[in-house]
């Protein structure tokens, strides 16, 4: 049987979650508009991320991250 080679090689970028200080709901403002995030503090880095998610989706993933740092 022959053996399959791939040539693909998925780039990622690992950290170190001990550095990460808190993850927590926030807001943007812009627009007149009030626009839920996720906040990621980790050393001096501050990270937000809404890629379009609904508040409740926001709060959902809020909780799970902390639930995966944190159990």
């Amino acid at each position: 049987m022959e053996q399959k080679k791939f040539n693909y090689i998925k780039k990622i970028k690992a950290g170190n979650t001990s550095k990460i200080k808190s993850i927590k709901k926030d807001y943007l403002y812009s627009n007149n508009k009030k626009i839920p995030i996720v906040n990621i503090k980790a050393g001096f880095e501050k990270y937000n991320i809404n890629e379009g998610l609904k508040e409740a989706e926001i709060d959902w993933l809020v909780k799970e991250i902390n639930d995966w740092l944190y159990k």
